[in-house]
């Protein structure tokens, strides 16, 4: 079943940062996965559809890319059953002190 899920990325203690979600249905449930670098962390948000990419383009007829930024979603749905089985549960306190 589906859950609507906050999305941070954080720096981890030391070097790392982690990719963290949040059950937003009130079950105070979290979950983490620990990456090397922020890069790696977003090559991999972006495989798992939690990166927005707008694209700016011009104004001219042609219509040329001009920048993409790449954005982690605030907010979207993940499957429980992934969160569990391919995530790490994390503790709600650890994420709100940081």
């Amino acid at each position: 079943m589906e859950i609507p899920v906050s999305l941070r990325l954080l720096d981890s203690e030391g070097n790392g940062v982690k990719l963290w979600v949040c059950a937003l249905d009130g079950s105070d449930r979290a979950w983490f996965k620990w990456y090397e670098n922020r890069l790696v962390a977003g090559i991999d948000a972006e495989n798992m559809q939690l990166i927005d990419t707008p694209v700016e383009t011009s104004l001219s007829e042609k219509r040329y890319a001009l920048n993409i930024r790449r954005r982690l979603l605030s907010e979207t749905q993940i499957n429980d059953e992934v969160l569990d089985k391919q995530w790490h549960k994390g503790d709600p306190a650890e994420l709100s002190r940081m």
